[in-house]
């Protein structure tokens, strides 16, 4: 587990890294191009700079905060769940265990109990045929933090591992399935 909130870290120092460096590369473009070319570059380079150095800073500071919070207040915390994500069936980005899921979102690393979950599905997103683009499959799971609904995104998921996951996830928490 701990593992898998330090590649959360990396990726999120990563993003903001790779974003700086590009911006530092890119400058002495901006600045002795063309008008129109420096621009263009700052509109569409500019907003996904500032997005993905954004998205890094908000994991640093609140990616595994649940988590970590959850494993303070479980008994035995770290060593029962640690045995349990060990024993945890993998799903892309999510392993089931016998009482508990843990997700590692977009956005940070959760551990949710079985029983707090409400719902899960899995939709598709960003398939084009006239490109030959087959989309992704987000396995999307909608549990109770905190006394708040909230709504988690597991992303980079096959539909093999989403509809395995969705079912196995169906299955330990007595859902009904919705197809969205």
């Amino acid at each position: 587990m701990n593992k898998q909130i330090c590649w959360m870290y990396l990726k999120a120092f990563l993003k903001i890294l790779i974003t700086s460096i590009l911006i530092v590369l890119f400058y002495p473009v901006l600045r002795d191009g063309e008008p129109a070319m420096a621009i263009t570059m700052c509109c569409t380079m500019g907003v996904a700079a500032l997005i993905y150095i954004i998205s890094g800073i908000l994991t640093i500071k609140n990616g595994a905060k649940q988590a970590k919070k959850y494993i303070r207040e479980y008994p035995n915390g770290a060593e029962v769940l640690n045995a349990e994500y060990d024993n945890a069936e993998k799903f892309g980005g999510l392993k089931i265990g016998e009482k508990h899921i843990f997700v590692n979102s977009s956005n940070g690393f959760y551990i949710l109990p079985l029983e707090r979950i409400q719902k899960a599905y899995v939709l598709h997103h960003g398939e084009n045929r006239a490109k030959l683009r087959p989309g992704y499959y987000y396995l999307y799971i909608s549990v109770i933090i905190s006394d708040l609904s909230k709504i988690i995104k597991v992303y980079y998921i096959s539909k093999k591992e989403a509809n395995a996951a969705l079912t196995q996830l169906l299955a330990k928490c007595n859902l009904q399935e919705k197809n969205e």
